[in-house]
């Protein structure tokens, strides 16, 4: 479909998981923090000769959200269409009201095979400085990415995907102020179906 209308396709593994070297830190190397993967991603794929230096993204879930937090360091891309995501990890999707989401973030790691993400969450009970480093709300002015955010009305994330669109509509930088499009549905999590 993509390559048929002459748009290359990447697909990035996050780090440590599908084959990928390194540790699985979830969305700790997507956004600002020391590993920028996403960042390195879109650089690299600048510099292939097949390139036209204009990139998007797209994501569904937690891919969403580790876009989320890219879009945030790195202002360069041209698009972005979210998929039931949330710009703000600790409130929407690890603590809820300032209460662990137990059952959700325990079963979400184990299907990850990162049960050590469990201790580090409970860890940090508070919106401190770790949850700091996942907040893209806090950078939303240096995101400069038109969106397109598409969510469910009975998804976990539906609080997470108004919120974004929300954010960037009205406190993006330029490219992302007043360029987000939003499409709420009558949907669960993924996938998504009519």
């Amino acid at each position: 479909l993509y390559l048929d209308s002459g748009i290359a396709f990447v697909d990035q593994s996050l780090r440590g998981y599908h084959g990928s070297e390194g540790d699985d830190n979830v969305f700790e190397d997507d956004g600002w923090s020391e590993n920028q993967d996403g960042v390195d991603t879109v650089a690299w794929i600048r510099s292939q000769p097949w390139s036209n230096d204009i990139v998007g993204t797209l994501g569904g879930s937690a891919l969403a959200m580790s876009t989320i937090l890219l879009a945030s360091a790195e202002p360069t891309i041209q698009g972005q269409v979210l998929i039931l995501g949330a710009d703000k990890i600790y409130d929407l999707h690890a603590y809820q009201g300032g209460v662990f989401k137990k059952h959700f973030i325990e079963t979400w790691v184990s299907q990850l095979g990162s049960d050590h993400l469990i201790e580090r969450y409970k860890a940090h009970p508070g919106d401190d400085v770790y949850w700091a480093k996942l907040d893209s709300r806090s950078r939303v002015d240096r995101v400069t990415t038109p969106g397109f955010h598409i969510g469910g009305w009975w998804d976990i994330y539906a609080q997470g995907t108004l919120d974004t669109f929300m954010s960037r509509q009205y406190k993006g930088g330029i490219g992302a102020l007043g360029n987000q499009k939003l499409l709420m549905g009558p949907w669960h999590h993924l996938p998504i179906k009519n």
